[in-house]
């Protein structure tokens, strides 16, 4: 439906990138059952069955060669230019897409930018307690929220003291599928239902009451129903085989531990565990192909549109503000109170609209942004 406003004038691409979707996906079963909490002893296992079971050779389903991929689409199809729009990981496709091929990018929209310099592992953890900070000084600051729940730092503390001390045995209705599920409710568990709860305003808005249920009733049900859901819908949604492809060349390879501070890193809700997984993973995984100059701060004309999510856990602000000085024809846009990803917030896609139909950052409205806010706390289910 976002989209359906371009399709009066404009053919609209939808595409699966190599390595995904239909387009020759790569699996790894055993990786996708819990991608946060590998036992380490077990990934070059892991790895090695993975490899034996994918159908091409992971080291071509790289950033690098998907931007090569997108030109000989354009060609085949007669396209004298495109406007892109990416988002996440699709802003790295986007934006060494404009480096390769310059002339090819009519305009391009960027939301949740990834700089191109930037090494994806530390950070992530980082982010993330960031934003669940933002949380906790939000319902403190709230009377609706503070009065209702209290000190809510304090009982994410005691719930995740709790996990780590003594996991959980439940039995409880799959929140996807129905069925009667067996789950040991344990600290990896809470960390991937507050990781994924922080990408969206709506799902943030529920993290205070379903801490509360935990920390002052005594259930835990809502934890383990969300975290269920959420890692269901990670494995069913994400390639494994293909991340590990971009991860193993793209990132791990520039990991320096001499500029990683572990402290800080250990001392998030996350802890150090995926830095050290991805390091591990990657030791065993095939390094592919990729451009020389793929890590370079990207210089380029393209009108561009770059949009952050206030509270985006992942790819925070900074790192859109971070690649406006080599975009010397674009605007950088704050969703006040949004996550990760904003095509779908508020006036948004009508400034995108507005955008395709005349590439000119500096043309466009703004102040509609001004309307944008948090999605208010939930204080009850």
């Amino acid at each position: 439906p976002l989209l359906s406003a371009f399709t009066r004038e404009r053919d609209v691409l939808v595409i699966d990138q190599r390595g995904t979707g239909r387009s020759s996906r790569l699996t790894c079963e055993g990786i996708a059952d819990d991608p946060d909490n590998y036992d380490p002893d077990k990934v070059p296992e892991l790895i090695k069955d993975c490899l034996e079971r994918l159908p091409f050779d992971p080291i071509f389903f790289t950033t690098s060669v998907a931007v090569e991929d997108l030109e000989a689409m354009r060609l085949g199809l007669g396209y004298e230019q495109l406007s892109i729009y990416g988002v996440s990981y699709g802003t790295r496709v986007a934006q060494h897409y404009m480096r390769t091929y310059p002339h090819s990018s009519r305009a391009v929209i960027l939301d949740g930018v990834v700089p191109p310099s930037e090494v994806l592992g530390s950070q992530i953890a980082l982010h993330s307690q960031h934003a669940l900070d933002n949380v906790f000084v939000r319902c403190a600051e709230q009377p609706t929220c503070a009065d209702v729940f209290g000190d809510i730092k304090a009982s994410f503390e005691l719930v995740s003291n709790q996990l780590k001390e003594s996991p959980i045995q439940m039995t409880l209705a799959h929140p996807v599928t129905g069925i009667r599920t067996e789950l040991e409710l344990g600290h990896p568990q809470l960390v991937a239902w507050l990781r994924f709860s922080l990408y969206a305003p709506e799902t943030t808005a529920l993290i205070p009451v379903i801490l509360n249920e935990a920390a002052k009733k005594q259930s835990y049900t809502p934890i383990a129903s969300n975290a269920l859901r959420m890692l269901h819908n990670l494995k069913t949604s994400m390639a494994y085989g293909m991340h590990n492809a971009v991860i193993c060349t793209e990132d791990a390879p520039f990991y320096a531990d001499e500029q990683v501070d572990f402290a800080s890193l250990s001392a998030t809700y996350m802890g150090r565990e995926m830095y050290d997984t991805l390091h591990t993973l990657c030791a065993e995984w095939p390094r592919g192909f990729m451009h020389e100059t793929m890590k370079q701060p990207l210089q380029s004309e393209v009108p561009t549109l770059v949009l952050s999510g206030e509270n985006d856990p992942i790819t925070p602000p900074s790192w859109g503000k971070a690649v406006m000085p080599g975009l010397s024809n674009a605007i950088h846009i704050v969703a006040p109170g949004q996550g990760h990803g904003t095509i779908s917030r508020g006036c948004i896609p009508r400034l995108i609209e507005s955008f395709v139909e005349e590439p000119n950052p500096h043309a466009i409205d703004l102040a509609c942004i001004e309307r944008l806010q948090p999605f208010p706390f939930f204080v009850d289910l």
